[in-house]
């Protein structure tokens, strides 16, 4: 608001002496008026400007400087007295390495008089320019590496990490630090900003990818790969490491592989209960290796494969793009075809199956009567036998009790004679 009743009043101060002629206007002179330097970025520099009123007589007024984006002054407002000179700071800065290529006028007030009229004016032909053509840097610092393991045993398409440090050994921050290597992968990410005596742990991933051709040509073989670590001020380091990838046959075990992944696949659409009933879900699973082997059933699924069905397993396995949903749908769609076939058939000859079904009804209540009877007369024989052994049970019983009795009787009579002779 200051600003604004202060331009108030000079603009008036204009208006009223605008009749009057120009005297002679004091110069304002700047020093340095051009700056042209290299300067380090991320860092705030001091800059002096000595403003100078070269009149012997006349005061200038309200010197006004603007602060810019890259510059800001420790005084925005002042005055000189005549032949007197001001000293004034400025604050230089850039966030990041840039070009600046600016110039500006700094306007001023004066105090003119004309015959019996005083006042207060500018003349803006007479306000000196100030320039910068400056470029910003960042300072060198120094970087060093530490790695805790370099060396590795993988198969192809296996990972495994290990972790590296990048420390600030130097007397500045460490810009944009960031780092890159074939097959590896890094957390966390890299642009990132280091401040001296600091350090960062970084953890990497290597692994050293399957090719699609020929895998087996590329194991039995030690991969060296070359992590840089970079930055905008600083000498780019670097470590190597190393992976051995043993030798591992990948035609036959790679088909095996792929052949198991399909099976799974099989196993689960055979787990979908519209789907259990289809004739490629029952039977047993060939799982891998030679065209004879069998492997155990399994409880979710099952399949019988002919030669000549493995044989397109594998083929599949290799080289086929769909999905094996996808082809099962077309077989579904001939499968519903012939289905439907079959229904007109049995349709056209289901009055002679039921007439067949009858006749076998009636046989078969006949033959029921029959055992029926068959039974019964067992049963029959079963309890005339079971009366005949109780019966000779009984007499040979009663035989031997009366054999018992006539033993008895008869040693009676013995002993009975005895007993006569003795009293004779």
């Amino acid at each position: 608001m200051k600003v604004v009743e202060k331009s108030s009043v000079l603009v008036l101060a204009v208006v009223l002496f605008s009749g009057v002629a120009a005297a002679e206007v004091p110069e304002l002179s700047v020093s340095p008026s051009n700056v042209t330097e290299s300067l380090p970025a991320h860092q705030v520099q001091e800059l002096e400007f000595e403003f100078v009123n070269e009149h012997q007589d006349k005061k200038i007024y309200n010197v006004s400087l603007e602060d810019q984006p890259y510059l800001n002054w420790s005084e925005n407002r002042f005055h000189i007295n005549a032949s007197q000179s001001r000293t004034v700071e400025a604050e230089f800065y850039t966030e990041t390495p840039t070009r600046v290529n600016d110039s500006f006028s700094v306007p001023y007030y004066y105090n003119q008089t004309e015959g019996n009229n005083t006042g207060i004016t500018f003349d803006k032909n007479f306000y000196p320019e100030l320039s910068f053509q400056l470029s910003t840097f960042y300072e060198e610092t120094n970087v060093s590496l530490d790695v805790f393991k370099q060396n590795f045993t993988l198969e192809l398409g296996e990972s495994e990490s290990s972790v590296f440090e990048v420390r600030n050994d130097g007397n500045e921050t460490g810009f944009n630090v960031s780092y890159d290597a074939e097959d590896i992968r890094f957390d966390p990410g890299s642009d990132f900003n280091l401040t001296r005596d600091d350090s960062r742990l970084v953890k990497f991933n290597v692994s050293i990818p399957k090719p699609s051709e020929n895998p087996t040509n590329a194991t039995n073989r030690t991969y060296t790969r070359t992590v840089q670590v970079s930055g905008e001020n600083f000498e780019t380091r670097s470590f190597s490491v190393s992976v051995f990838v043993p030798f591992r046959e990948y035609d036959e075990v790679e088909r095996q592989e792929d052949i198991v992944e399909y099976l799974q696949e099989i196993q689960s659409f055979c787990a979908q209960e519209e789907n259990q009933d289809l004739p490629i879900c029952g039977g047993e699973v060939v799982r891998y290796q030679n065209r004879t082997e069998f492997i155990n059933n399994t409880p979710v699924y099952q399949a019988n494969f002919t030669e000549a069905e493995r044989d397109a397993l594998i083929q599949y396995a290799n080289a086929s793009t769909e999905k094996y949903s996808d082809i099962l749908e077309r077989i579904r769609l001939q499968q519903n075809t012939i289905r439907t076939e079959q229904e007109e058939t049995r349709t056209a000859i289901g009055s002679n199956l039921s007439q067949v079904a009858n006749a076998t009804q009636r046989n078969t209540e006949a033959i029921e009567r029959l055992a029926g009877q068959i039974e019964q007369e067992l049963q029959e024989d079963q309890r005339e036998q079971e009366n005949r052994r109780t019966f000779n049970t009984i007499l040979l019983i009663l035989f031997v009790l009366l054999g018992m009795a006539f033993g008895g009787v008869k040693m009676f009579k013995i002993w009975m004679e005895a007993s006569r002779d003795r009293r004779m």
